[in-house]
């Protein structure tokens, strides 16, 4: 969409967002610049609508996102905050004089968030935005609520009405500082949201809370004689002038600057991993407002470049929000545009309406910042800690094994919060992506085994005669068959080796289906070879299927492949299967010479029927040759004629709907019986038959059926009791398959 095709609702939909996220920006540029005390609160809220400014306006033209509304957020600003009550506790600043002390302070946050900036370049340009969405929930959320909490404690002062330097030690000690009329507007200010929510929505609940809030205070100011907190201050009615950096040139700033390289690079990373994935989480809800999937790799460039810009100018980290994006759209806004809008209108707001601004009081700041403090809190840790607490009754200390998972996902969501908390959304940021690649390692380090079963209770696709078959069912355990899932690496390998040493007695046949491996690395692959050695030593036999062209490739340039045989390696489970029981056969019966053919007495079709009865059956049959390759009969087919394999193998073929390819169903040996649905339902062929080598087949058309039915009806009989057999054999089987198959 063309950037001004939208002119009219970007208009609407900016100054949507910027009355919803003015009454923040403010808030936060309070939070961050807190330690330098209330003289620099104007200068510190001025800060927080600078930063909307530029970095709106840079992010919306060349990010990835049409609708996204860049400015501070509370999670990247927490992280700032602790770095510049860092910054403002140093000997080295704090032996400054006030002003130079705050211009340098200003200048190492806004050296953060340009180095942040870069960073995010960077992660845009190389498409790091795949990784950092993938940083567990728990972390997320543990991380979420820490700040939380931060965010309303930081603000119980200025509701209170009391000095930022007051401990809550010394408020406990001495209730008598709090200023009761400050606490009242406060809380006042905090529950006029939910209720502008509720019945003022023509206008945003945090911008309507605030004007209410204000005009409260000055009403009780007008009657009431002192007893109410400070104002934010007089704030310049001017244009924002890019000199952020010219305190660190003064005195020590710019000694002061590199000797916190090293703290200024953590921070600035830690700045751009969570405001890059606050981004792109957020950008998802944009994407399902819009119909359109934004650009994670530009998106990342557009904010980092705002950052950048909005440095210049003395800055807090900015990034995108989601109910800012949602308020645009809702709004009219449609295009880039609108961010532009929305930044315009804060900067009018700046540069004309100052000593207006100037005039809100920090309770009423302090009652808009707790609100959203409260909105920081995860409903997804409080459903968690519900549905514990309902298991702990339950179940005791058993909940540790029976909800081992949903333990974990807490704990972890308590320890990042702790330290969000207790030491420095810093260190908690540190130790999420510690405790994420932990939880990343013991997931991968679990079995990859998915499940096991035996060739006595799954068969391969080969219909073998009833002798054969039996002999399956008593030595098929010798076949183990084993499903894995994941990636077989380092983690994972040798959990996978160990089993089947441990095993190895109990199979001669081990199959490893790989069709759920997603990768491999070196490790997987040696392991893989140690296992075949391993078991060829022992006159054992491992059989790899399911091998996509890409892990073909890297077993063969690990040299796998030559030192375990291509023919160890087999296109998919059945085939393997079908392999390890004609093997096992061969040993375990005398191997029937190529191109003896099973009599008609011997098979299954015939039993029970005596000399004279088979005979009779035989007289009916037509004896026919089939080449290699043939077609027996085709799907759709109407003969009903029956079919029994004397030679050969053929096989039973489905055409895929829309394709061209035959799917094998099965594939029957000699002895077999096959085209007997459509001699009992009458119905054309639902597959074709094909003949897999060179045949002999007896054929029993339907008219000698007939004929025999009527001549000699105990015979049609007794072959009508046969075809039953063989089909409930089969139909067992594959019953007995699926339970198995289903259980495992």
């Amino acid at each position: 969409m063309n950037i001004f095709s939208n002119i009219k609702g970007d208009l609407q939909g900016g100054l949507a967002a910027a009355a919803i996220g003015m009454p923040h920006y403010l808030g936060l540029g309070l939070i961050v610049f807190a330690p330098l005390g209330v003289e620099f609160a104007s200068r510190s809220a001025s800060i927080g609508m600078v930063s909307a400014v530029f970095a709106g306006v840079v992010a919306a033209l060349l990010g990835g996102n049409p609708i996204q509304i860049t400015g501070p957020r509370a999670t990247v600003t927490m992280i700032l905050a602790g770095a510049v009550a860092a910054f403002a506790a140093n000997p080295a600043i704090t032996a400054q004089a006030p002003e130079v002390r705050q211009a340098i302070v200003v200048g190492l946050a806004s050296a953060a968030v340009l180095l942040g900036g870069g960073f995010q370049v960077l992660f845009g340009l190389f498409d790091v935005g795949k990784v950092i969405k993938y940083i567990p929930y728990p972390v997320i959320s543990g991380f979420m609520n820490g700040i939380g909490f931060i965010i309303i404690q930081s603000q119980i002062r200025d509701i209170l009405g009391v000095n930022g330097d007051v401990s809550y030690a010394e408020l406990i000690a001495h209730p008598g500082q709090i200023e009761p009329l400050t606490l009242v507007i406060g809380l006042a200010t905090l529950l006029l949201i939910p209720v502008s929510k509720k019945h003022f929505k023509f206008i945003p609940a945090p911008l309507a809370a605030m004007i209410a809030g204000a005009a409260l205070y000055h009403v009780t100011a007008h009657f009431a004689a002192g007893g109410l907190g400070p104002l934010i201050g007089s704030i310049k009615t001017a244009l924002p002038r890019p000199d952020a950096f010219i305190g660190l040139a003064a005195a020590d700033g710019f000694k002061i600057a590199l000797a916190l390289i090293p703290d200024l690079l953590v921070t600035a990373l830690v700045l751009a991993l969570i405001g890059s994935m606050e981004t792109l989480l957020d950008s998802v809800v944009s994407d399902n407002l819009t119909g359109i999937r934004h650009n994670s790799g530009k998106e990342l460039i557009g904010q980092g470049a705002g950052n950048i810009a909005s440095s210049l100018f003395g800055a807090i980290s900015s990034c995108g929000a989601a109910y800012r994006a949602v308020a645009n759209f809702e709004s009219g806004g449609r295009t880039r545009l609108s961010g532009v809008m929305s930044s315009l209108a804060l900067l009018v707001v700046i540069t004309a309406l100052g000593p207006l601004v100037g005039k809100i009081p920090l309770t009423v700041v302090g009652g808009v910042i707790v609100y959203s403090g409260v909105l920081m809190f995860d409903v997804w840790t409080f459903e968690l800690m519900r549905k514990l607490y309902a298991s702990v009754r339950e179940d005791g200390l058993g909940v540790i094994t029976k909800k081992g998972a949903m333990l974990v996902d807490f704990l972890v969501v308590l320890l990042v919060a702790v330290i969000t908390v207790c030491i420095s959304p810093l260190v908690a940021v540190g130790a999420g992506v510690v405790i994420a690649t932990i939880l990343f390692l013991a997931k991968m380090s679990r079995s990859i085994i998915r499940r096991t079963y035996l060739g006595s209770q799954v068969h391969s696709k080969k219909m073998r005669n009833a002798c054969d078959s039996d002999i399956l069912e008593l030595e098929g355990k010798r076949i183990a068959i084993i499903e894995l899932q994941g990636p077989l690496f380092f983690g994972s390998a040798e959990s996978l080796a160990k089993r089947i040493e441990d095993t190895a007695e109990e199979f001669t046949y081990c199959i490893l289906d790989m069709k759920r491996v997603n990768d491999m690395d070196s490790t997987g692959a040696n392991i893989i070879l140690q296992i075949h050695k391993r078991l060829e030593k022992e006159g054992r036999f491992l059989l790899v299927t399911y091998f996509s062209d890409s892990l073909r490739d890297y077993l063969d340039m690990m040299n796998v492949l030559k030192s375990m045989g291509e023919n160890r390696f087999m296109p998919d489970t059945d085939a393997a299967l079908e392999w390890a029981e004609d093997h096992l056969l061969l040993n375990r019966c005398a191997p029937m010479k190529k191109g003896t053919a099973v009599p008609l007495e011997r098979m299954e079709i015939t039993g029970g029927m005596t000399p004279e009865e088979i005979e009779a059956l035989r007289s009916r049959l037509i004896p026919e040759s089939y080449g290699k390759g043939s077609a027996i009969f085709p799907e759709g087919d109407t003969a009903r004629d029956l079919f029994m394999l004397s030679d050969g193998l053929v096989s039973i073929k489905l055409k895929l709907p829309q394709s061209t390819r035959l799917k094998r169903v099965a594939t029957y040996t000699p002895g077999g019986i096959f085209g007997e649905v459509a001699l009992l339902d009458g119905r054309p062929r639902s597959a074709s038959v094909w003949a897999e080598e060179d045949c002999q087949i007896y054929r029993l058309p339907l008219d000698a059926f007939e004929s025999l039915n009527r001549d000699m009806p105990g015979v049609a009989i007794k072959l009508m009791t046969n075809i039953a057999k063989v089909l409930s054999r089969r139909l067992r089987t594959t019953s007995n398959e699926v339970k198995v198959l289903e259980e495992s």
